[in-house]
């Protein structure tokens, strides 16, 4: 572009400040700061492929075209308990506060969203608060005393995970709560009518064991990814085959 006496003119578009939403550290004043203004924003976290992942978000997602990031993706939200049976159903569109499950086709790794309406609500509890629910978390929580016995998640192997107390959980995330006294082994998970193999298991979130060789060398956390022959685990040998 040139101006009236021939020079050219440069023009340049103000870009909006890029807001991180990280899942490992306390958002609320981030949140606070961006309430009801609208920004791009850039999720610091993972969405495994071929899993069920939970997830919540300050922000409303448009699931039109059925993906998030251009990764196509299966999203479901609670519908309700029968006995003890927790079902999910699909869900059209991601509420911001509303607690999800997704599943991608692949990786989804620190997903953009451009200029959504940062929403500093409460997350919402799906279900009753007394009993069967899902609640999302925008930062991390750590678990205590007076919850742990009512809570489950989800582990990234897709198996409903206990929890001790002082075990903390990253934000953008979601948890289940079953009603006091309840025995975690008898709850289930049902999306669409069908029924899941998430079940009850007794893992924590409590660091993994470590494995090591005979000779003392570290092998790491996965008996999956061992060498074959006697490794230690946990003070006892077991032979890799």
């Amino acid at each position: 572009m040139y101006n009236t006496d021939g020079r050219r003119i440069q023009l340049y578009k103000k870009l909006s400040c890029l807001c991180t939403l990280n899942d490992t550290v306390n958002n609320s004043k981030l949140l606070e700061a961006n309430d009801n203004k609208s920004t791009p924003v850039i999720l610091s976290r993972t969405l495994l492929a071929d899993t069920w992942n939970t997830f919540c978000v300050p922000f409303d997602i448009d699931l039109k075209d059925g993906k998030i990031n251009g990764t196509e993706v299966n999203v479901m939200e609670y519908d309700n308990t029968t006995g003890h049976t927790i079902n999910f159903k699909n869900a059209t569109k991601i509420e911001a506060g509303k607690a999800y499950l997704i599943k991608p086709k692949k990786d989804i790794k620190d997903p953009v969203f451009s200029d959504v309406i940062i929403k500093n609500v409460t997350p919402i509890v799906s279900g009753d608060k007394d009993g069967y629910s899902f609640v999302g978390i925008y930062s991390p929580i750590t678990f205590n005393d007076s919850n742990k016995d009512r809570i489950l998640i989800l582990s990234k192997e897709g198996k409903f995970l206990s929890v001790r107390n002082g075990n903390r959980m990253k934000g953008m995330r979601a948890y289940f709560t079953i009603p006091p006294k309840t025995k975690a082994e008898a709850v289930r998970l049902m999306i669409n009518n069908k029924p899941t193999a998430i079940t009850e298991i007794t893992t924590t979130l409590s660091s993994p064991e470590k494995i090591f060789y005979t000779d003392g060398t570290y092998a790491g956390t996965d008996i999956k990814n061992v060498k074959k022959g006697i490794v230690i685990k946990g003070g006892k040998k077991i032979l890799v085959k």
